[in-house]
């Protein structure tokens, strides 16, 4: 996050006064060096980004994200039961929904305007559409295409999101398999720990419950 840029959109969404001036001046002198094979390099001066392991850094970002919001509301997104979304946010990842590829462009377009203002970065390599219709087959139709600051954006059939898979055909064939497989790799060692008979059975539960059933139970994934 741009420091400057954090202080205006402060502002403008009504922290003022002695508070707004707390906040700048906790940033205000903000140094850090680098620590190599013990070797310390000399002080830089920090102009952007928020203090790691600060409880304020997630509103923070919060607040200089929420402008992006707004703007993707004027778009029509997608309606999933009485709701009607066309975003999703957690940390620094965002999904923009869309019923239509005109309606997608334009929040792309809004996203590039809006990172290219308040200096955001955004990968492109992580920057994919996934197209969901009705049919099996949800190819790209002819003259579909999407772009971001004149960069094609890949469409693929399958995305890994906050650790859950999703495909174009929204089942979850994908993700069990992905879980049954992850799950079965951390079993393989403790194989030799639950054959051993002067083991408890209450440890032996209490070990396969935090590491290997916490794997299985992501998005409810029953074995």
């Amino acid at each position: 996050m741009w420091h400057d840029g954090l202080w205006r959109q402060l502002w403008q969404q009504g922290t003022r006064g002695i508070a707004w001036r707390i906040l700048k001046a906790l940033y205000s002198n903000l140094e850090c060096s680098v620590l190599v094979d013990g070797e310390r390099s000399r002080f830089s001066k920090i102009f952007q980004g928020v203090r790691q392991g600060c409880p304020l850094s997630p509103i923070l970002f919060s607040c200089y994200i929420n402008g992006l919001v707004k703007l993707l509301k004027g778009i029509s997104g997608v309606t999933i039961g009485v709701r009607e979304l066309c975003s999703l946010l957690y940390a620094d990842d965002i999904v923009l929904m869309a019923d239509s590829p005109e309606a997608l462009q334009k929040m792309i377009d809004i996203v590039e305007t809006y990172t290219s203002r308040w200096r955001l970065s955004l990968n492109t390599n992580k920057t994919k559409v996934m197209i969901v219709r009705p049919s099996r087959n949800a190819m790209v139709a002819r003259g579909e295409h999407w772009s971001f600051r004149n960069q094609s954006l890949e469409v693929v059939r399958e995305y890994k999101y906050l650790g859950v898979w999703f495909t174009d055909n929204l089942l979850w064939d994908r993700h069990i398999k992905h879980i049954r497989e992850k799950a079965g790799r951390k079993l393989v060692p403790l194989r030799c720990l639950f054959a051993q008979r002067q083991l408890p059975l209450l440890i032996k539960r209490q070990v396969f419950t935090s590491l290997v059933q916490a794997i299985m139970c992501v998005c409810g994934v029953v074995l």
